[in-house]
């Protein structure tokens, strides 16, 4: 960030900089591979997995990678709560990449998992904690979803969730010296509000969802994966089939 007295950049790291996140290389995805991080709340134990997200500027293969890692971790575990999806709330553009980001993401999940998701809107202060331009793209992947998988994907206020990190990077900011008049530091207290209000409800939320089996999600993509494996024998397979036809074809023609 731009220090507002000296005019001169300056930057602000949090946390000891390591090989599975690379916030340091600009342009770069950030999460390298899932991470637990658990919290106490009352009597319970909040764990939360960052996964890496969909999209890799790696491109598909590093995509495909990731998917297996991910699948791969949450196989340790029984069940999940929920599974929230991250988006930023003001893309204009049904574009390709964010339509097959979306539709990546729910290929990989059970049907059963749907009343699981959970749409996270970051950057909410750009939308003033309203949905915003997003919105209208999400929805028109989900129903072209509907129709063709038959089922419905809840897309609703209950399971849609509005956050801003900026009180976080604030903090940050601060505890590295940079000043802050009241007014702004009034703005930013008005931000963490809004967002541990969104967290509450967010949990409340996946309190009351029934718990998603992993074993549901980690069979589909072990089926998934078979019939890829398989499309290469069975296209041989069905090759040596027609050149034995057209063999038999022959031989026939000079029986007679």
């Amino acid at each position: 960030m731009i220090d507002p007295d000296t005019e001169e950049s300056k930057t602000i790291l949090i946390g000891t900089p390591n090989d599975d996140e690379k916030c340091e290389e600009v342009g770069q995805s950030s999460t390298q591979i899932c991470q637990s991080y658990i919290f106490p709340i009352g009597n319970r134990l909040l764990r939360l997995i960052d996964a890496p997200g969909v999209g890799d500027v790696r491109g598909l293969k590093q995509d495909a990678k990731n998917c297996d890692h991910i699948l791969a971790y949450i196989n340790q575990y029984e069940h999940l709560n929920g599974i929230c999806l991250l988006f930023r709330p003001n893309n204009v553009r049904l574009t390709i990449n964010f339509r097959f980001c979306f539709k990546e993401i729910l290929t990989h999940l059970h049907i059963n998992a749907k009343d699981n998701l959970m749409f996270i809107f970051t950057n909410g202060r750009s939308t003033f904690y309203r949905p915003g331009s997003t919105t209208p793209l999400i929805r028109t992947l989900i129903k072209d979803l509907n129709d063709a998988w038959k089922v419905e994907i809840p897309f609703n206020k209950e399971n849609t969730f509005m956050f801003d990190n900026e009180a976080f990077r604030f903090l940050a900011t601060y505890k590295n010296g940079i000043k802050f008049s009241t007014e702004e530091v009034n703005n930013f207290s008005k931000s963490w509000e809004i967002s541990v209000t969104e967290f509450t409800r967010l949990i409340e939320r996946i309190l009351k969802c029934e718990l998603h089996a992993v074993r549901d999600s980690i069979s589909i993509n072990a089926a998934q994966q078979l019939i890829r494996k398989l499309i290469r024998p069975i296209g041989e397979i069905a090759r040596l089939i027609q050149e034995n036809i057209q063999l038999a074809q022959k031989h026939k023609k000079k029986m007679y």
